[in-house]
């Protein structure tokens, strides 16, 4: 083998001299092969730019829909024992509803030391990834004491 203006040429056995044929290039197989693996490469990769997005919109949805559940829950318990009547409350924030319910109840094995037992519910819409929307929900539960039970106990 030798190299002349940037072609190999191939020797056959026996018959130096004789060019067999000359190299200067890919076969068009090889080309067709190479173009599929890159439009192979590249469909998989958009596959996951578009499922990276949409995983990042449910954790931007989720985030919200804490936020607003995480905001009613410090709400409500700001308003203490006294203020805070049993019932049901909600209302509408954005795309975002809200529940919050209030039940008073007793302390396991008495019924002397009541507590309000409050839980918020933030409803949302998320896409379900075939095209419609799903409506998930995001549920915090907190305990607002009698005031006086613990300094009762400790008298």
């Amino acid at each position: 083998m030798f190299q002349e203006k940037g072609f190999t040429r191939l020797e056959t056995a026996g018959q130096p001299g004789r060019n067999k044929r000359l190299l200067s290039g890919f076969t068009l197989l090889e080309v067709m092969i190479s173009a599929l693996l890159i439009m192979l490469g590249l469909g998989a990769l958009g596959v996951t730019v578009v499922a990276g997005k949409r995983f990042l919109k449910q954790a931007e949805y989720r985030s919200q829909a804490m936020g607003l559940a995480t905001s009613k829950m410090e709400e409500y318990s700001a308003r203490g024992y006294a203020v805070l009547n049993d019932g049901q409350e909600g209302g509408q924030e954005g795309s975002y509803n809200w529940t919050v319910n209030v039940v008073t109840r007793n302390a396991t094995n008495t019924t002397t030391i009541p507590y309000r037992d409050m839980e918020v519910i933030v409803s949302y819409p998320e896409e379900d990834g075939r095209g419609g929307l799903d409506t998930k929900n995001i549920r915090l539960t907190n305990i607002v004491p009698y005031p006086t039970a613990h300094t009762a106990s400790m008298a």
